[in-house]
């Protein structure tokens, strides 16, 4: 079984002018959030073996701070190709883990994580109430759980997921 967690960057300041997208920094409620997001994924012995992180700024960021708190040290590889990713290319970079990683977890940026969510959820091994709030927002600091039946990465397909957990900041303030 191998577990996949997809984790939305936390929330960001406003782009200064002239600022690229790409280097837009957390803000201080999105590094709150990412902190508290790792002490709940610790208190749930939920520590990803491997992270994905895109490789923007906030991401970065979010991904330091959840580390912090999160008190484990999972390999992180940071990937250009997951700065606004489609969710073909995250499930692609997702296939390509290394079948030692039996969780692994993306930190990256909608709509394409979104998009990858809905498109994992296998309706008949997941909690309807908890699949419509996936399906309705996905915003800054959301974290997913999907279990799958298989034994090797290459083997992710959509649709098969068992959606194990879907939360928010504003959930878990």
């Amino acid at each position: 079984m191998k577990r996949l967690t997809l984790f939305r960057h936390a929330k960001t300041l406003p782009a200064a002018p002239g600022q690229d997208d790409f280097d837009r920094a957390l803000a201080e409620r999105g590094e709150s959030d990412a902190a508290m997001i790792g002490r709940k994924e610790a208190a749930l012995g939920a520590a990803p073996d491997l992270i994905l992180c895109s490789t923007a700024q906030r991401t970065r960021q979010t991904c330091a701070v959840f580390l912090n708190a999160l008190q484990a040290k999972p390999e992180v590889k940071y990937d250009d190709d997951l700065y606004l990713a489609s969710p073909k290319a995250m499930l692609g970079a997702a296939r390509r883990a290394d079948p030692a990683h039996d969780h692994v977890m993306i930190i990256a940026h909608n709509p394409g994580l979104h998009m990858l969510a809905i498109s994992l959820i296998d309706p008949a091994r997941s909690h309807g109430e908890t699949v419509a709030a996936v399906g309705a927002k996905f915003p800054t600091g959301a974290i997913a759980s999907f279990a799958f039946d298989i034994d090797e990465w290459r083997r992710l397909k959509e649709r098969t997921g068992a959606l194990q957990r879907y939360s928010t900041p504003k959930a878990l303030r």
